[in-house]
């Protein structure tokens, strides 16, 4: 693994219906619940390919945009994230194991000169994404 580069993977078997999962993904408010920094999460048009999610960014004037790379609906939702010095690929991928069970896998890519410094953040930012996203789906 270079320095500028940092992955990561989770795989996840929950049990519930494939399509209350995917609602869950694609709910907005459920993003923001992953992601302290962010206040919350909007986009113009309807979540599908080129579609550009805002986040706007607690205590600053300034606000995140995520593109979606890919979109396939009930199956997969690849975005990206793009600042000066950092760019950060993810991909959800979910899969029906049997009606009322769901896999669910996300995997994060990360490239940026400050990622040897950053490591212990992305792990720990993922870390409680995960966590705080497998909470609200299981309430």
């Amino acid at each position: 693994m270079s320095i500028f580069k940092w992955n990561s993977e989770f795989v996840v078997e929950v049990e519930m219906p494939l399509q209350r999962v995917w609602e869950y993904c694609l709910d907005f408010n459920n993003w923001a619940k992953g992601d302290k920094r962010i206040e919350y999460f909007s986009c113009d048009t309807k979540l599908d390919l080129g579609a550009q999610v805002k986040g706007k960014i607690k205590g600053r004037p300034t606000f995140v945009t995520i593109l979606v790379t890919n979109f396939r609906e009930y199956e997969r939702l690849d975005t990206l994230t793009k600042a000066p010095f950092f760019k950060q690929e993810t991909t959800f991928i979910i899969e029906e194991m049997s009606s009322e069970k769901t896999k669910l896998k996300q995997k994060v890519h990360v490239s940026s000169p400050f990622t040897l410094f950053m490591k212990g953040f992305y792990e720990k930012h993922v870390t409680t994404h995960k966590d705080l996203f497998l909470k609200g789906l299981n309430s």
